[in-house]
């Protein structure tokens, strides 16, 4: 298990749930990128976790965010938005399990919590703090 192969197949499943997909430290409008919503945003960086006693197993702790475009600025429409972002992250990650299973990556937790407001570009949506884990690639 990589950080790549993780990132691939979250890259993967997004792109068969009609969601753009990027990844970066901060998800800036402000770097000339033109983005389609919605999005799935990778946050880097990532949490390592190795458990020396196992000596196999390896976790890795870090943030998806669900990103929608509000038609408006006001609060029913970031309300819909973040709706909207909850349900398509749900089943992101229902979809994203049996994946990750089939590359011996499992799921230890995911926890969400929706926003407004996000980033410059006044987002809504949904952002998730996941713990995956499986074993090392090393040796």
């Amino acid at each position: 298990m990589t950080l790549e192969s993780i990132k691939d197949i979250i890259e993967n499943v997004s792109n068969t749930k009609n969601l753009n997909f990027d990844y970066g430290e901060e998800f800036l409008i402000a770097t000339g990128k033109v983005y389609k919503y919605p999005m799935c945003f990778l946050e880097i960086p990532v949490g390592l976790d190795y458990d020396m006693d196992n000596g196999k197993r390896k976790d890795y702790s870090f943030a998806v965010h669900i990103l929608m475009k509000p038609g408006k600025d006001n609060v029913k429409e970031d309300f819909t938005a973040m709706s909207e972002a909850e349900d398509t992250g749900d089943s992101l990650f229902k979809a994203l399990k049996p994946e990750f299973k089939a590359a011996g990556i499992f799921i230890e937790s995911l926890s969400g919590i929706v926003h407004r407001k996000f980033s410059s570009d006044n987002l809504s949506g949904a952002r998730y703090d996941i713990t995956v884990w499986g074993n090392r690639s090393c040796n």
